[in-house]
C-alpha cells in the first residue's frame, strides 16, 4: 500500500506569534526554492486558507515532511 501524499504540518506566518496546524498537499520548485501547498485553519479570522509557502515556513508535525528529491517528483516522507 502506498503512503498518502498529504502530510500534517505547522505553518509559520510572518508577523504572527503562533504556528497554525495544516495539511501539506503538494510541492513545487520555483527559482530554486521549494514551496509547499498548504491548507490551514486561521483561528483569528475563522477561515480556511490555502496557499504556497516557502519550505522555511513549514514545520513537520510528527514525521519529517520533505520536498521531492528531484524536480517533478512528489514530496516524500523521510523516516528516521
Amino acid at each position: 500500500m502506498s503512503e498518502p501524499r498529504q502530510r500534517h504540518v505547522f505553518v509559520r506566518i510572518p508577523f504572527h506569534p503562533a504556528e497554525f496546524p495544516g495539511l501539506l498537499l503538494d510541492w513545487r520548485q520555483r527559482e530554486n526554492v521549494w514551496e509547499a501547498l498548504v491548507t490551514y485553519w486561521h483561528e483569528d479570522n475563522a477561515r480556511a486558507i490555502t496557499g504556497w509557502y516557502p519550505q522555511t515556513q513549514i514545520r513537520p508535525a510528527g514525521r519529517e515532511a520533505a520536498p521531492p528529491a528531484r524536480e517533478g517528483e512528489r514530496g516524500q516522507v523521510r523516516q528516521e
